[in-house]
């Protein structure tokens, strides 16, 4: 049996409902939506002249609203469902958002401190090796600067009297920059081993730390320690290598053992030189 009544609609929520027009008035009615609780006017017929405002005061006619008889339609109590590939073009989205704003910081990293900037993205590239050559530094391209490209020549070596501890060896030498970028800061280490191999001393420099042979003579370890370990070098500059420049080195081994049957040096830092 085809029900009986006209369908009017909530003005807030677009809700249908199928209602009784012997309700209405000639004037309208005041009526309320039972899903959003909206009180809206409704005239007697859909499209009426709305041009003259109602008499009616809603609060007085909220009572009168016949909520009882308003039957709403199965079928508009549920939404409209997302399509599915509008889920998906929204994940994508937020997904695509996320990692734009990952490169964008990496990229102002790189560029703003580029030595924080390499040491993240090493970092990154040991979790994400895939990310590699696709963020700044990750491309084969860009020269890389560290001690790899590093190369230690005119090694020599000699012995010292020292009037404190005795003899002391003295290992000398120049750090080659082999890379295609200003460099600085390079740092050498050497190392004695024995018979069989084993290691059995090690010393530090910074390049550019140069003693005479009668400071070599004189001086207390203390002091020795403290001439090498300038990161600048007290003698001749490591603030700024050049592409194939060279900066002379000194490393000294005091109170070696005896049994040394070899000495290993090379390179352990170096810098990129900041603009």
């Amino acid at each position: 049996m085809e029900e009986r009544g006209m369908v009017i609609q909530c003005k807030a929520c677009r809700t249908k409902y199928r209602f009784d027009e012997t309700a209405i008035t000639e004037e309208g009615v005041w009526v309320r939506c039972s899903r959003c609780q909206n009180v809206f006017f409704q005239l007697s017929l859909p499209g009426a002249d709305m041009r003259k405002e109602p008499v009616a005061a809603p609060e007085i006619l909220l009572a009168k609203v016949p909520v009882e008889e308003a039957e709403l339609f199965p079928d508009d109590r549920e939404e409209e469902p997302v399509p599915e590939e509008r889920k998906k073009t929204s994940l994508w989205t937020w997904v695509l958002g996320a990692v734009l704003i990952v490169m964008l910081v990496g990229v102002g990293t790189f560029f703003l401190y580029p030595a924080a900037g390499d040491i993240v993205l090493k970092k990154v590239y040991t979790v994400f090796p895939g990310l590699e050559g696709l963020l700044p530094g990750g491309d084969s391209s860009v020269p890389a600067v560290g001690p790899a490209q590093v190369k230690i020549v005119d090694l020599k070596q000699r012995f010292v009297e020292n009037s404190m501890m005795g003899n002391i060896r003295i290992v000398e030498g120049m750090a080659l920059n082999a890379s295609s970028e200003p460099m600085a800061r390079i740092k050498v280490k050497g190392e004695l081993y024995d018979l069989i191999g084993a290691r059995v001393r090690e010393s530090f420099s910074y390049c550019g730390n140069l003693l005479s042979d009668q400071e070599l003579k004189t001086a207390t370890e203390e002091q020795i320690a403290k001439k090498l370990s300038n990161p600048q070098g007290a003698d001749i500059s490591n603030d700024r290598i050049t592409p194939n420049g060279m900066v002379p080195f000194m490393i000294i081994f005091l109170r070696e053992p005896p049994g040394v049957n070899k000495t290993l040096v090379q390179p352990i830092e170096a810098e990129r030189l900041l603009p």
